[in-house]
């Protein structure tokens, strides 16, 4: 006999929850892994119980590519071959959840696709304080010296525009996340 996780696990189906879920609290399964665009099978995923707090996406209306020549231009919807960038056609996204269950706040990656037959990449981050939420979003600045080697400078950490868009997102819900979110933001 399937015991009550199991039993809610098959009510429930593997998803990206949406924009218009943030801030709900509910049980989430999250795909992980690989799976197919033009499928929801996945090789595994997890149950999140608790409040989604909310999402960013580097997706597009518009199907837009770079030519050889460094400019971008569009292109009309058609599939675009490997390793060609179009943030309509692949895009990345980050989404954060607060699972009361496990007192964890749990960072959701997501490589999606929307060509048919490739893999989207899906995995996951638990973490137990908000601080540790922007030190694991936050991105450091490169730059390259003088011999084209590539430096880190550690003093250089910034977010990126939809992980900027999720946490001013999570502030409206949760906050020791708008402490560190205005502090942030007032710093800069």
């Amino acid at each position: 006999m399937p015991n009550d996780l199991e039993q809610r696990h098959n009510s429930l189906v593997a998803e990206f929850p949406g924009e218009e879920l943030i801030g709900k609290v509910g049980d989430w399964i999250l795909p992980i892994s690989g799976g197919i665009a033009d499928s929801d099978e996945f090789d595994d995923e997890i149950l999140v119980s608790g409040r989604f707090l909310g999402i960013g996406s580097t997706r597009t209306q518009q199907h837009v590519v770079r030519t050889d020549d460094g400019k971008y231009a569009q292109h009309d919807g058609e599939i675009v071959q490997p390793g060609v960038r179009c943030r309509a056609c692949r895009w990345f996204e980050v989404r954060l959840f607060h699972d009361t269950a496990d007192d964890v706040f749990v960072i959701y990656y997501a490589g999606r696709s929307s060509i048919p037959g490739e893999r989207q990449r899906c995995r996951f981050v638990e973490v137990r304080t908000h601080y540790e939420i922007f030190a694991v979003l936050s991105v450091a600045r490169r730059q390259t010296n003088n011999q084209n080697q590539d430096l880190m400078r550690s003093n250089r950490f910034f977010f990126t525009n939809p992980v900027l868009r999720l946490l001013a997102q999570a502030s409206g819900f949760h906050s020791g996340i708008k402490d560190a979110y205005v502090s942030y933001t007032s710093s800069k």
